[in-house]
């Protein structure tokens, strides 16, 4: 599978941003200052420079698999230490683990929440944010297509998604935190178009998709009819607003906890 775009997830980074924003201001009121803190699929570093606005004292660790979200977070972020990493090889202890919209992408939370509590000094804290976009018309209509026996790539992303719901992280971190905390916010982003939306999940969930027909296709036809239907059956869904504009409502899910 080849690697993450960088330049792709880009494209819209204020809208990738804003939740990292909202969730680290809330991380403030629990640690206000912890000393060593890690970016768990920090990405091209956008979430770890609102770690290093938020805490300006703090050591701090970008942490990402991908070595191209790597190689873009050191070009751009040249101040902050970008470490290529796996969650579950995690060495030290943390004062703030952080992840925003990574966590998803790795299956058996059940595991990996109390692993990741593991790896908290005493009173640290582990924040994230986590998409749900399982309602969502967008993501519903990148599944049925994938699914299409055209396309045959129902197995690209299983086993690879680790989203539970709410109830059952509640219950996950009532057994390994002293303390915690959930919410959801459901941002309604202002897209030019539905042509836009598609490039928004280029920059993520579409791009394992697109990724895996490259494979089979080195001509890049097949990924391209791919993406034609996909943006067809959006722009059908998506209807414009007054001014042109489509909304994405994009629901993500959050939570504190504190070890």
């Amino acid at each position: 599978m080849s690697d993450w775009n960088s330049e792709q997830y880009l494209k819209f980074e204020a809208e990738r941003t804003q939740p990292s924003i909202d969730l680290a201001r809330r991380v403030k009121q629990v640690i206000p200052g912890p000393n060593i803190i890690a970016d768990l699929g920090c990405g091209p570093g956008n979430s770890t420079t609102v770690l290093r606005r938020a805490f300006p004292e703090s050591r701090l660790f970008g942490i990402d698999n991908s070595p191209n979200m790597i190689a873009s977070a050191k070009k751009d972020h040249p101040g902050i230490e970008f470490l290529l990493g796996d969650v579950h090889h995690l060495h030290g202890r943390y004062d703030l683990m952080f992840s925003n919209a990574c966590l998803q992408w790795i299956p058996g939370h059940r595991l990996l929440i109390p692993q990741l509590m593991e790896s908290l000094n005493p009173g640290g804290v582990l924040a994230v944010q986590i998409p749900m976009v399982e309602q969502t018309p967008l993501f519903s209509i990148i599944y049925e297509v994938a699914n299409d026996p055209r396309w045959n790539l129902g197995d690209v992303l299983r086993g690879k998604n680790g989203t539970l719901q709410p109830e059952e992280y509640f219950d996950i971190l009532a057994a390994t935190s002293s303390d915690f905390t959930q919410w959801e916010t459901t941002y309604y982003h202002r897209m030019p178009s539905a042509d836009a939306l598609v490039e928004w999940v280029k920059g993520a969930r579409m791009q394992r998709y697109i990724a895996a027909l490259n494979e089979r296709d080195e001509s890049g036809k097949a990924a391209e009819r791919f993406e034609q239907e996909v943006a067809w059956r959006v722009n059908s869904a998506y209807v414009p607003q007054a001014n042109g504009e489509v909304i994405l409502k994009f629901r993500r899910f959050f939570f504190i906890a504190k070890k």
